[in-house]
């Protein structure tokens, strides 16, 4: 729903005190492939839309980076002056597919490329790429993606805006953080079957009181997941945005329109 005010221009910025380093691990649960740091200093920025711009970034590193080890990994950097912030995104290069050419928040998405299979990706037809671009801007996030031989990189950086804090607020935040009602009922859409099974379990266990059901291991199962939201009910709905199915690929914001148009809320 943030990506579609987003996109529609009325997204309005939501400024938090936010420690990096707990950003970093945020970004990095459910996700054993990924290795996340960042250092233990509170910021102010907007975590939704920082996420967004990240999540992207990492779903794309691990989708189209190297298929048997594709080594990402996000490192948060303060400058030594502390004038910006650094969120760095980097992963083993697919050998299989051309070179990636050097683009920027400034620039067009890409041209259409098949993949290895033939398929068009999600990557290539510059979906994830045109999100990033959009989010970037709300923040005024410069973003650059390259590749260096066999590497990509992915860098966002961001006017830093270092704030002090005592410990008690480190505490009180992260106890308004975990204050969530007891009986939830989530549902998860996502292609990837490593990412379904860490979000069941990660899910289950913080929240050991609500249903977890997770959707996505076929095109079919897009359907059920909507049926899920808009006839079971639902509290909290997360979705993949780059969903890619055998001779199909569609998006998440498209199913979050649909059940939006028919009433769920």
């Amino acid at each position: 729903e943030a990506m579609l005010r987003i996109v529609a221009g009325s997204y309005k910025l939501a400024l938090k005190k936010a420690d990096l380093g707990e950003f970093a691990r945020t970004l990095g649960a459910g996700r054993s492939n990924v290795s996340c740091a960042g250092p233990d200093t509170q910021v102010l920025l907007d975590p939704l839309v920082c996420a967004i711009v990240l999540d992207n970034a990492i779903s794309n590193a691990i989708r189209h980076g190297c298929p048997s080890n594709a080594g990402v990994q996000l490192q948060i950097v303060l400058l030594e002056d502390h004038s910006a912030i650094q969120f760095v995104v980097s992963n083993r290069a697919n050998s299989e597919r051309p070179k990636l050419q050097r683009w920027t928040s400034e620039s067009q998405p890409p041209a259409p490329v098949d993949s290895p299979s033939g398929q068009p990706t999600s990557l290539s037809d510059g979906i994830g790429l045109s999100h990033i671009s959009d989010a970037a801007k709300i923040i005024d996030m410069a973003v650059e993606l390259w590749q260096d031989d066999d590497t990509v990189f992915f860098r966002a950086t961001l006017a830093a805006d270092v704030v002090a804090s005592s410990g008690n607020d480190c505490a009180n935040d992260v106890a308004e953080t975990i204050a969530f009602p007891h009986g939830l009922r989530i549902s998860c859409l996502d292609d990837s079957g490593i990412a379904r099974r860490s979000l069941q379990t990660v899910l289950s266990a913080r929240f050991p009181e609500s249903a977890v059901s997770v959707f996505g291991s076929t095109v079919d199962e897009v359907e059920s997941f909507k049926a899920a939201l808009l006839e079971e009910g639902c509290d909290i709905a997360m979705f993949d945005q780059n969903l890619d199915f055998p001779g199909v690929a569609m998006v998440g914001t498209s199913v979050l329109e649909d059940v939006l148009s028919r009433g769920y809320n």
